[in-house]
């Protein structure tokens, strides 16, 4: 349980200032699309934490490192609440971000660790469902922060979380005793997860529901990117009406695991993955059609992609964990990786110059769509097939 309150303390990083976009990029005399260096850097450094950590956490235990990541997020948003410029407020977001990403690497393999077979489905879609709720709970309180100081109280409020998962973190039970640790020092470990890394993405599985898992995600990513911008600026409602419409799409993502450890009992994971991709292009037509006539025909427009996320997310990443315990470390941080560099690029993207923010969001849903549905075709049968073999794993001496 503390290691789920951990992630979603530290989630709402991601979400909770959303309704602040707009009142900070005039504070600062900014575009949206550089205001989104806040959302890019986040999502970029959470990536590049997630691959590290793996190999960090593989070989120092898995505490200490969720320790580091905890204090760390802590001290970080203390420098974006005191920040005075864009650089300052970006460096801080950073440090967020690496926080972040270690811990979202390290809560999975922490349950890896710890539950096998059908429990551990149930363990990490119950992880993939709880963490939604940050993003649901987390533009209420953007939106009441606001309503009691400027945007800096939204960041005050993610330092107490911070200094409420370092108390948590000390809390966590080591999974990983010493015998089943690597020994090698930091680089000659990183070295090895990149031969990891390379070895399981030689297996055709592995690679294709990776790319199908990361790009699942970019049109949820370009609605958190540009929400506000639509909500608040196009379409003219309150901080109240836009957290309610917010919370709603994510509300709708949190439910999808249960969907999905129902739909798991009877369908394999490419069949999964064709009813994903068909919710997704029935969002594509109707936000089309009709996400233009209002706040109301945008959430309901949205509605089957959200679902549809919340349900290949955690399949995606049982299926792709499923692997050597030597390799769960790697795995975990090579997925997670791509899905955040992939979603860090849609926000950019996202609040490029469109004719409108909406446009740019109806585009990104198609486009994805398009993506998803080649990938089901073509490789959807693989997808049974994403664990490497580790008797063909090389030995250590062999790597050296």
């Amino acid at each position: 349980m503390c290691v789920l309150l951990i992630d979603l303390l530290q989630i709402v990083a991601l979400d909770m200032y959303t309704p602040a976009l707009p009142v900070m990029q005039q504070a600062f005399g900014v575009s949206a699309l550089h205001m989104n260096q806040t959302v890019f850097m986040f999502l970029l450094f959470s990536a590049v934490a997630m691959v590290l950590s793996g190999s960090v956490s593989d070989q120092k235990g898995r505490k200490p490192v969720l320790v580091f990541a905890s204090v760390l997020f802590t001290a970080s948003s203390v420098v974006c609440t005191v920040s005075q410029s864009m650089t300052v407020l970006v460096l801080g977001r950073c440090g967020q971000a690496i926080g972040y990403g270690i811990s979202s690497t390290i809560a999975p393999a922490l349950l890896k660790d710890s539950y096998q077979g059908r429990d551990l489905k149930t363990s990490l879609s119950l992880m993939q469902s709880l963490v939604i709720i940050g993003p649901v709970a987390a533009p209420f309180l953007g939106s009441l922060m606001l309503g009691l100081m400027d945007w800096r109280g939204i960041f005050v409020l993610l330092a107490v979380f911070g200094a409420i998962t370092i108390v948590l973190t000390l809390l966590v039970t080591e999974t990983l005793p010493p015998e089943a640790r690597t020994h090698e020092g930091f680089a000659r470990t990183t070295r090895l997860m990149g031969t990891d890394m390379k070895r399981l993405t030689k297996v055709k599985g592995f690679r294709s529901l990776t790319v199908f898992f990361a790009l699942g995600g970019m049109p949820f990513f370009a609605f958190i990117a540009c929400s506000s911008y639509i909500l608040l600026d196009e379409f003219g409602l309150g901080y109240l009406e836009y957290s309610l419409v917010y919370a709603a799409a994510c509300f709708v993502n949190m439910l999808a695991p249960y969907v999905y450890l129902v739909l798991s009992k009877k369908l394999d994971i490419r069949r999964i993955g064709i009813v994903c991709t068909a919710l997704t292009c029935v969002s594509a037509v109707l936000l089309a059609a009709f996400a233009h006539l209002g706040a109301a025909f945008l959430l309901l427009a949205f509605v089957p992609y959200a679902l549809a996320e919340g349900i290949i997310r955690p399949g995606a990443y049982i299926e792709l964990l499923d692997q050597p315990p030597t390799l769960v470390g790697t795995a975990s941080a090579l997925s997670s990786f791509s899905y955040c560099i992939v979603t860090a690029l849609i926000t950019v993207v996202a609040t490029m110059p469109w004719p409108t923010f909406l446009f740019g969001l109806v585009c990104i849903t198609a486009f994805t769509a398009a993506l998803l549905a080649v990938l089901a075709a073509r490789d959807g049968r693989s997808w049974d097939a994403c664990r490497y073999n580790e008797v063909e794993r090389p030995s250590r001496k062999e790597t050296a």
